[in-house]
């Protein structure tokens, strides 16, 4: 375990020095850490620290996106225009959390997904993940974006997918 996680911090700390095949110098306070890693299915995401903040443009994005889905409620459900239910701050539906909380490595088909889909912390992670991973995902919020006029998620923060294979 101690071996996984060395390598995870050195390749964190590899990419948040080396942004778009650039070296970037930067000065590294220990109480500072590089790199923000999420698992993924044997693959970790590292958002380089020189690109991230406390709360960034997309986080205030996905702050937003709450209150027009749900007026940032967690315990909310909802039947859709497809006839499915959403749940929760973000109204996942059950496929789509279970999707892509399980390629985020967030949790695993045998937990209890009925119950962790209600997180608005987890939704938000999720989300923030499902749109730095492909922009195109703001489309499963269409209705908050397009008719309700919040606007495209902006991209301020690049992803950089490793391999622990």
């Amino acid at each position: 375990m101690q071996t996984i996680l060395a390598k995870i911090l050195a390749a964190g700390f590899a990419a948040s020095m080396t942004i778009g095949g650039q070296t970037t110098p930067q000065t590294l306070n220990a109480t500072i850490t590089p790199a923000v890693i999420y698992s993924q299915n044997g693959n970790i995401v590292v958002i380089p620290s020189a690109e991230r903040a406390v709360n960034t443009n997309l986080d205030a994005w996905i702050e937003n996106l709450a209150l027009l889905e749900s007026k940032g409620r967690n315990n909310i459900k909802v039947l859709d225009y497809n006839g499915l239910h959403s749940f929760g701050c973000l109204q996942f539906q059950i496929s789509t959390f279970a999707e892509f909380g399980t390629k985020y490595g967030f949790f695993s088909q045998n937990d209890n997904i009925g119950k962790l889909i209600y997180d608005c912390e987890l939704q938000k992670k999720i989300a923030k993940l499902m749109i730095l991973e492909n922009p195109d995902n703001w489309r499963r919020w269409y209705t908050s974006v397009v008719t309700k006029g919040l606007g495209l998620p902006p991209i301020d923060e690049k992803p950089v997918l490793l391999s622990l294979r």
